[in-house]
């Protein structure tokens, strides 16, 4: 279940709540629901936003990206994000916190490493092509009727196909899209630490002294 922090006045922030910390949906069942003046808003969580057919427009962080089909975005949480669609979707949109990759043995800096998540100025979104298509709709099939059947260890067994998934969404940017211009040596590990940091304890550190000392 999804639900609007209602401390939060300025920038509202959805937040993913009870057990289940994974959530996976199509877009085309998705956005008749959604209200025409859905303000800017933020999650608590991670969201990978795959566009199969569609277009329109995706603000993150206030720059202003083309929607196509095969667009992919990648959603850190507490980014600030609106996505206006001009023709009806198809796609898909998966959710997933913290604490649903700490039970599945996936550490944050995990995703640090894979490069996929991380402010757009660092990470921009990009397009997939009609040829990997196939392969990751059958995956995220996958993951759909393990979320409706609820099989014995159906959240293992998400968590598996979730893990894959990410590895092929890396090699795919490595090999097809480029690599994320990080430093590399010491200053590119600083990068990728202080990044960790801020995306584990972003909630309760809120001065540059917590991260400097973390990292001294």
């Amino acid at each position: 279940m999804r639900t609007t922090d209602p401390q939060s006045q300025v920038v509202p922030e959805y937040r993913l709540e009870g057990a289940m910390h994974f959530v996976l949906k199509r877009m085309e069942t998705l956005e008749p629901d959604r209200p025409e003046d859905e303000p800017p808003h933020r999650h608590s969580y991670y969201t990978i936003i795959w566009v199969e057919e569609g277009t329109g427009t995706h603000t993150i962080d206030f720059a202003h990206y083309l929607v196509q089909p095969g667009s992919i975005y990648f959603l850190t949480p507490e980014q600030v994000h609106l996505l206006h669609l001009e023709t009806p979707p198809r796609g898909w949109v998966v959710e997933f916190n913290a604490d649903f990759l700490a039970a599945q043995g996936i550490p944050l800096m995990y995703l640090t490493e894979l490069q996929l998540f991380g402010h757009c100025d660092l990470v921009t979104p990009w397009k997939v092509a009609e040829e990997e298509m196939d392969s990751w709709r059958s995956l995220l099939n996958r993951m759909e009727r393990e979320q409706q059947q609820r099989a014995s260890f159906w959240q293992d067994r998400i968590g598996s196909l979730l893990k894959g998934w990410l590895i092929d969404l890396y090699r795919y940017r490595q090999e097809r899209v480029g690599e994320m211009e990080v430093p590399q040596g010491a200053a590119g590990r600083l990068v990728r630490e202080f990044k960790g940091l801020v995306e584990h304890h972003y909630r309760e550190w809120h001065k540059v002294a917590n991260y400097a000392d973390a990292l001294a």
